[in-house]
């Protein structure tokens, strides 16, 4: 079966013969082509060797009138070693061979003739490469001539751009090259040109956006969108007791820890957490042994195509407006008490004073002494009563204001004057300002509250003790930039505790054990008549 196969093969590649052998050269099965004059001999030996080595080892071999060219490839068994070989045969005549070894002469024949012709080829392509080498040379400079003129002002845009992308508005770029690039560079130029106009434009109205938040009286904070804190105003440092340089990029919820801003974390967090868009609430801020009532507002920042910016968070200080609102509520309070206490007390006096009268001739003298001293002290208690009935009244019903330009130091002096009289133990100094405009002004009014700051400040300095040393010092000073005119009542008495500082001006808030609390009260009232303000603070340095 193996040699049908071969002759097959053989018969159908045109082979002279077919043959198979084994590992050690032994033929195992052989087809050749009938007639042929050689006999099979063994491979040869390098063959052979080649062949174990698992390579095609080839031989050739003069054999009559031809040659006979043997090709031997190794044959693999199953696990992969080698088994034996396939060896082919193919006979190629002698007139063949003869030509072919006439073609080889022919070939040599035509080099050695060819050889005189070099010389000339050589000096014929020596003088192209010379040519070419002067066309290249050429084209090469007018290319980068032409390249130059066009890069060189490519390059400058390119570090204009990079100049413009720092910042560096002024920059511009010398006009230069063919018409096309100068139009584009001159169109360059025209737009950095526009881009810093703009530039110039959006940082003036920034910082106008950051002298209205610094000075707005309103403390604004505004949260990105990550939670951090980007801004903080003046007004907002001012009322939580923070500073902008140390919270800025911080986390929201670490600056708003605090124990007393537990409120102001949970109207924020409302707003951040996506429960509602805005939300207002009125909160504590408690600041040291002081506190501030603030209305705090939280909203979303979206912009026009309503995606979140952010979160900004609004405090408006409402103590003044809750004070003015608690003092109107004693007003009334005042009211009713003077109403229901002054009608009865002047029977009360009046039959007191009857009755010593009518008893004091009647009775015996123990009895005489007894009434005397009660009606005296019924007396006497009557009118302290009345004093703080009127006081109340006054608080209650100030007269409408009677505005008219008057000088205050005039009024100051004439206050002082009665202080100095009653008081020599205590140094009053004044420090007017001697260009004083002309106030608008209630003369009474202003020269009450004067008196009032006044009995407090001796009140202060009785309280402190001392040796003698004690010292109230009044003065007025004129803002003209600000068109305001200041006047300061200070004195190196006890202080004011700062538990009640933050009260101070509301009624019936007093530190003396005398003392009504509606001094102070009265002064910030005359204040607000005459569109002031009123301020306490240390008396530092």
């Amino acid at each position: 079966m193996l040699r049908s196969l071969l002759e097959a093969r053989r018969a159908e590649y045109g082979l002279a013969r077919l043959s198979v052998f084994g590992a050690n050269g032994e033929v195992r099965a052989s087809a050749e082509e009938p007639g042929i004059p050689v006999p099979l001999l063994p491979l040869p030996a390098d063959v052979l060797e080649r062949v174990q080595r698992g390579q095609r080892g080839a031989a050739t071999q003069r054999v009559g009138r031809g040659d006979l060219i043997r090709i031997a490839v190794p044959l693999h068994a199953p696990d992969g070693r080698i088994a034996g070989a396939l060896a082919a045969e193919v006979s190629i005549p002698r007139s063949l061979a003869s030509r072919v070894r006439g073609i080889g002469r022919s070939q040599e024949e035509f080099r050695q003739l060819s050889f005189l012709r070099r010389p000339m080829m050589n000096s014929y392509v020596l003088t192209l490469a010379l040519i070419s080498l002067v066309v290249l040379f050429s084209a090469t400079w007018f290319g980068f001539r032409v390249a130059k003129g066009i890069t060189v002002p490519l390059q400058r845009l390119a570090e204009g751009t990079r100049e413009v992308a720092q910042g560096r508005w002024e920059h511009r770029i010398e006009v230069g090259g063919d018409q096309e690039l100068a139009t584009v560079v001159q169109s360059f130029n025209q737009m950095v040109g526009e881009l810093q106009e703009m530039h110039e434009r959006l940082a003036e109205r920034g910082r106008y956006i950051e002298t209205v938040l610094a000075n707005v009286a309103a403390g604004v904070v505004s949260i990105a969108g990550s939670g951090a804190i980007s801004t903080v105003n003046r007004a907002a440092e001012r009322m939580l007791g923070l500073r902008e340089e140390t919270v800025r990029g911080r986390s929201w919820r670490g600056v708003f820890e605090g124990p007393g801003l537990r409120e102001l974390r949970e109207a924020i967090s409302e707003v951040i957490e996506g429960e509602r868009d805005s939300v207002e609430r009125q909160v504590k801020l408690h600041q040291g042994a002081e506190g501030i009532a603030a209305l705090v507002t939280a909203a979303v920042l979206r912009d026009d195509g309503g995606r979140s910016l952010g979160t900004l968070v609004f405090f408006e200080d409402v103590s003044h407006v809750l004070r003015v609102e608690r003092m109107e509520a004693w007003r009334e309070v005042a009211r009713r008490i003077a109403h229901e206490i002054k009608n009865p007390l002047t029977p009360i006096q009046l039959s007191a004073e009857r009755l010593r009268r009518r008893l004091a001739s009647s009775a015996c003298l123990e009895d005489r002494e007894l009434v005397e001293e009660c009606t005296r002290t019924i007396v006497r208690q009557v009118d302290e009563l009345k004093h703080l009935v009127d006081e109340f009244s006054n608080f209650a019903r100030l007269p409408p204001a009677h505005m008219e330009l008057r000088d205050l130091n005039e009024v100051i002096e004439e206050a002082l004057v009665l202080f100095r009289e009653g008081h020599r133990d205590i140094t009053f100094v004044f420090c007017p300002e001697e260009k004083l405009p002309l106030l608008e002004i209630d003369r009474e009014a202003v020269k009450r509250a004067v008196i009032n700051l006044l009995d407090n400040a001796v009140a202060a300095c009785h309280a402190a003790g001392g040796d003698g040393g004690a010292r109230v010092e009044v003065k007025t000073v004129h803002h003209e930039r600000r068109e305001l005119v200041s006047l300061e009542v200070a004195d190196t008495g006890c202080g004011i505790p700062p538990a009640i500082r933050h009260r101070l001006f509301e009624p019936y808030v007093s530190t003396k054990k005398d003392g009504t609390g509606l001094g102070l009260a009265i002064v910030s009232a005359v204040a607000a008549e005459h569109h002031a303000y009123v301020r306490v603070r240390d008396n530092e340095p």
